[in-house]
């Protein structure tokens, strides 16, 4: 999870997620894995969203750039992608090394119920 960097607070949702935000109808359900310290999850709750918010270790990093070292605790490359292909509609995802305050390795997803249109229609 990336922690913010020198133009955001530790506590503000990340650019990425905020980019998806207006998907996500209030009242809709949203499951925020890895979830740290909640950032994401209470910026969803603050936006009417139920939000379940699940992280093995908050305080976690990854076994190259920090904690958890074990990698029962990590996810394989394109994991979560294949986690989420089968029930949802991914909308974007994103896997690599990212270099912000310090190093992580990140798998981001953003996806939507299969009872969803997408692309959402024009306004």
């Amino acid at each position: 999870m990336n922690e913010g960097s020198a133009h955001e607070p530790r506590d503000a949702p990340s650019p990425w997620v905020v980019r998806f935000a207006p998907l996500v109808a209030s009242g809709a359900r949203v499951l925020d894995l890895a979830s740290g310290g909640g950032r994401h999850a209470r910026f969803f709750a603050a936006r009417g969203a139920r939000v379940v918010a699940v992280d093995r270790d908050p305080a976690a990093g990854n076994a190259a750039y920090g904690r958890p070292s074990n990698p029962d605790f990590l996810l394989t490359p394109g994991e979560l992608l294949e986690f989420a292909r089968s029930t949802l509609t991914v909308v974007a995802f994103e896997q690599g090394v990212v270099n912000d305050e310090r190093p992580a390795v990140i798998q981001r997803l953003a996806a939507v119920g299969r009872g969803r249109p997408w692309p959402p229609p024009l306004a």
